[in-house]
């Protein structure tokens, strides 16, 4: 059994969250409170970081990343994220409005990362934009004029990795933003996640009732954590796998070979699996929006995939009629 205290930690956490009360009362009441969510919600953010960094690495060439800006760090998972890809990084500025959730961030981050230099303040005021700009789970807790603040903060540092939950709510404000770059011809910025370099996001005019998001699967060591799947059942959270929705840009990075080419789509939410299909929307540079449909008689190990979350891209596919033929290896998970 989960101890009660914990559980009703994890509870109140959750409701803060999910009711968007995050600017009418403290997130955190106490360093135990960070202790609690970085076990399980922090545990399952860090699954959405890690799945942002293997989508967006491949294909460029990225500069030496020093400094890091943690904005919203809460338990500094962003952070501890992206250190697994830039080992070498500097100094890591976290910037959260909780004295908890910076107090107990610094410590963590200096006892896993030494080297690590922790400099920590309640706003970006004055923090160096030489920096790469990391953005965890914030709409929640602004006001609309402060995330349209924060959108143009945003701009001012060398790139940045915004990171939301899955929802419409939520992905309405990274496709928007996405949008800004796009009109400012900034096109060749956009490293992810979409496949549309060169023209405008079908998600974007409000038509459709569909929303740019993904699904990534939980690690198997989070799987073999019996108090975290205790947890998450306890508070009937579906741990298949996480959905999450992102928008990463640089100013001094072009997307001129991206993991996702013209040839390449974007499955966008969870396939609806049937027997012996499954059926799909389909994001890609050439045929834009659409939902398209797999037969398992193609390949029972592609159909396995889809069923089980496996699948955020397909690389040269053929569309006939609606339905997506494709070598055996051409899926990315």
């Amino acid at each position: 059994m989960i101890p009660t205290d914990k559980l009703k930690r994890l509870q109140r956490l959750r409701e803060v969250f999910l009711e968007s009360k995050g600017e009418t009362q403290p997130y955190w009441r106490d360093l135990e409170d960070l202790d609690v969510y970085d076990s399980v919600f922090g545990a399952r953010l860090g699954e959405k970081w890690r799945a942002v960094w293997e989508e967006i690495l491949p294909g460029k060439t990225f500069p030496a990343i020093n400094h890091l800006v943690d904005f919203g760090c809460g338990s500094a998972r962003a952070s501890r994220e992206t250190l697994k890809s830039f080992p070498n990084i500097k100094t890591i500025h976290l910037v959260d409005h909780s004295d908890f959730a910076l107090s107990w961030s610094e410590a963590c981050l200096q006892e896993k990362f030494p080297e690590v230099e922790v400099k920590k303040s309640s706003t970006l005021e004055g923090v160096d934009k030489n920096s790469w700009l990391l953005v965890s789970h914030v709409v929640n807790e602004m006001s609309v004029g402060e995330v349209e603040i924060l959108k143009a903060q945003a701009k001012e540092f060398l790139g940045f990795v915004w990171v939301e939950p899955g929802t419409p709510q939520h992905s309405k404000q990274l496709v928007q933003l996405r949008e800004n770059f796009f009109k400012e011809g900034k096109r060749k910025n956009i490293l992810g996640p979409c496949p549309q370099g060169t023209r405008e996001c079908p998600l974007a005019n409000g038509k459709s009732d569909d929303w740019c998001h993904s699904f990534t699967q939980v690690q198997s060591d989070l799987h073999q954590d019996g108090e975290f799947n205790k947890a998450i059942k306890s508070l009937g959270i579906d741990n298949r796998s996480v959905p999450f929705s992102y928008l990463a840009v640089a100013r001094n990075i072009e997307n001129s070979s991206p993991k996702i080419m013209p040839s390449q789509g974007r499955v966008i939410g969870r396939p609806r699996v049937y027997k012996g299909f499954v059926k799909f929307l389909c994001c890609d540079g050439r045929l834009g929006l659409q939902e398209l449909r797999f037969q398992k008689r193609e390949s029972n190990e592609v159909f396995k995939a889809f069923k089980d979350d496996k699948i955020r891209y397909l690389n040269n596919f053929i569309v006939e009629g609606v339905d997506c033929k494709l070598p055996l290896n051409s899926f990315s998970q």
